[in-house]
This record gives structure tokens, C-alpha cells and sequence, in this order.
């Protein structure tokens, strides 16, 4: 990708299931390649560039999700639904929702492995219109990389929750509003046989490791109480209805 790459303007419908991303200068020089072009990060414009791309492919998926162009709430309070909820399904409350991030360490109920996860909630879902009108929202799940934490890419959240309010953009051009959850997959303790799970990560994978014959680094067990676990707390969209073509 360049620093002129416009997702928005890519016909998503004639991309692959699953496409892979290049991304850097086809031609780069000695000079640019020292400055990260291309390289295993890329330039700060090629990392942006990469986020959206990848926020706006997901969101394709969803014919019929949400594409809201949301006033902010603190900057026109003359905009419909200025109002923040006064009540939610959210066990941690209307506080988190209303910000836009809840942060929870998530313990699964039957792995009862704990770990973090962050939920970034897309603009104005705190806002009382949008809870009244009962407003859906589809889930895009985030893997960090081995070893990393879900907390060192939350931080994206600032760049692609712009893109999901954009006024200056059509409802087909916009990107669509979704909550997006950064989920742990970094090692950590096993509850009961108090060993680590594995070194760094597992790839969200169950391990084949077992201690005393039981398993441990049930990620992708885990994985799945997670997705329960933000189901019932928050207003998740039900399964899209997607022509695929062979």
C-alpha cells in the first residue's frame, strides 16, 4: 500500500475471501526501506493503511450492518439522541458504554482461565436513542500478535472509530459501525495446575499440554466464553443473511 490507498473506494465485492494485504512501495529505495517502508511494521501512513483496509473488509461482510454518520455527543449537544443511556444489559454499567471502551478481565466460567479483553463500542452507542431504538451492532474479534497484549493495539480504536462516524462520507462509503473486541492470547497461569499455559502464545489454539491429565492453555475454549460473555452484555447483531458466490 501507498500513502494514496482509499479503502473506500475499493470494490469489495470483487476481493477474495481471503485476501492478503501487501503493502509497501513496490520499488522501494535503500532509503526508504531504512525509514520501515514495507518492513515488518511499515511507515506510519502503511499502518494506518493496513488498519482501515482490514476494518473496512470486515465490515463489507455485514450487508446490513449500521453505517451511522454519529454527531459527537460532547461537541453538538443540539444533535437527536444527545442524551446518554440511562440504562444497559452491560454488567459493568452505562459509565463504559457512554465513553466507548469497557475493559474487563474476563474469567471464563468453565476454563476459568482469566486474561484481559478490551471492547471498543463504535460512536454513539451510549446514546439513548440508539439504546431505545434497540441498535445492533456486528462484532469484529482483534488478534494481537505472539507475545503482544490486547492493549498494545486498543489504541487503533482512536483511528477507526473516525472512519465509522465520517459525515463526510455516503452510508456506502462509510465504514460500518461494529463493536470491536481485543482479545487476549498471551500466555498466562493455568488456574489449577498454577503452571504457565506455554511460553508466549498458543496462536488462540488449545494446547495439547496436560498437567495431572487435565489440559491446559484452553485458548480457544476461552475464546469462546469470551464471545458468549459479549453477546449477553451487549447489543450484538444476530447472523447476516451473505450471498456467496462460487
Amino acid at each position: 500500500m501507498t500513502d494514496y490507498f482509499y479503502p473506500w473506494n475499493v470494490l469489495w465485492d470483487d476481493v477474495a475471501a481471503a485476501p492478503a494485504i501487501r503493502y509497501g512501495s513496490v520499488d522501494a529505495t535503500p532509503e526508504q526501506i531504512m525509514l520501515g517502508d514495507g518492513q515488518h511494521v511499515g511507515t506510519g501512513s502503511q499502518i494506518v493503511s493496513r488498519l482501515v483496509g482490514a476494518f473496512y473488509f470486515a465490515g463489507h461482510g455485514w450487508p446490513d450492518a449500521p453505517h451511522f454518520a454519529t454527531v459527537d455527543k460532547d461537541t453538538d449537544p443540539t444533535s437527536p439522541g444527545f442524551n446518554v443511556e440511562t440504562t444497559t444489559q452491560n454488567e459493568l454499567g452505562t459509565a463504559c458504554e457512554i465513553a466507548g471502551v469497557c475493559d474487563k478481565i474476563f474469567t471464563g466460567p468453565k476454563t476459568q482461565r482469566t486474561g484481559p479483553i478490551g471492547i471498543v463500542l463504535p460512536p454513539g452507542y451510549g446514546l439513548e436513542a440508539m439504546r431505545a431504538r434497540d441498535v445492533r451492532y456486528p462484532v469484529l474479534y482483534v488478534l494481537h500478535g505472539y507475545g503482544q497484549d490486547p492493549r498494545d493495539l486498543q489504541g487503533s480504536a482512536a483511528i477507526t472509530g473516525q472512519y465509522m462516524s465520517d459525515s463526510l462520507r455516503s452510508s456506502a462509503t462509510r465504514l460500518a459501525s461494529m463493536i470491536v473486541v481485543y482479545v487476549d492470547g498471551r500466555c498466562r497461569i493455568d488456574p489449577v495446575a498454577n503452571v504457565p499455559e506455554c511460553i508466549r502464545g498458543t496462536f488462540y489454539l488449545n494446547g495439547t499440554r496436560t498437567v495431572n491429565g487435565r489440559p491446559i492453555a484452553r485458548m480457544d475454549d476461552w475464546f469462546e466464553e469470551v464471545m458468549q460473555y459479549v453477546d449477553q452484555n451487549y447489543r450484538t447483531m444476530g447472523p447476516s443473511d451473505v450471498d456467496v458466490v462460487q
